[in-house]
């Protein structure tokens, strides 16, 4: 009692609802946007490397399930952990450069 269902009366075949699907599956990963795709899809880590070879270029090398890598570097002054991973995830969701990631920080709004 005092259960509620909402119907509807809008169906899908199955083969609608498999060409939906596939159309879904097929949108590449740079166009998607957080929480549109499931978390499974994102890139997954297989290792970080933090290069202090050059100690006034240190980088951090991130290398992907998917057998690729990516490298960022920054000043020795504002070298960081997190935001050098940060930094490589950016790079390898939105297939962008340093500087199209420099150009989003700046353009955020900063509240006070």
């Amino acid at each position: 009692m005092g259960e509620r269902y909402l119907t509807t009366n809008f169906t899908f075949d199955g083969k609608e609802l498999k060409s939906m699907i596939n159309e879904l599956n097929n949108i590449p990963l740079r166009y998607a946007t957080g929480g549109f795709i499931s978390p499974y899809r994102y890139p997954k880590v297989k290792k970080i490397i933090y290069n202090f070879k050059n100690p006034d270029k240190p980088a951090t090398i991130v290398f992907w399930s998917d057998s690729s890598k990516t490298v960022v570097k920054c000043d020795a002054k504002d070298f960081n952990k997190e935001a050098g991973l940060a930094q490589c995830f950016l790079k390898k969701c939105l297939d962008c450069s340093r500087k199209d990631i420099k150009k989003l920080i700046d353009s955020a709004d900063i509240q006070e």
